[in-house]
């Protein structure tokens, strides 16, 4: 992973990764699991245009 710093990339920091996915777990995961939940899964999220699964009401923005 990296981080972007001016025009040039630096590697992130260990410390934002772990912060990240502890804030995923903690904010996230309760509806958006990577294998599901209440809300669209994540798995394969990477790609997919978004507002396409089938199942959930999506705002017209998020579809746009």
């Amino acid at each position: 992973m990296a981080v972007l710093v001016g025009a040039a990339v630096a590697p992130a920091c260990a410390q934002d990764v772990t912060r990240g996915q502890a804030a995923f777990e903690d904010r996230c995961t309760m509806c958006h699991a990577p294998t599901g939940g209440q809300g669209p899964k994540l798995a394969g999220v990477v790609g997919r245009k978004a507002g396409v699964l089938a199942g959930f009401a999506y705002s017209a923005a998020l579809k746009a």
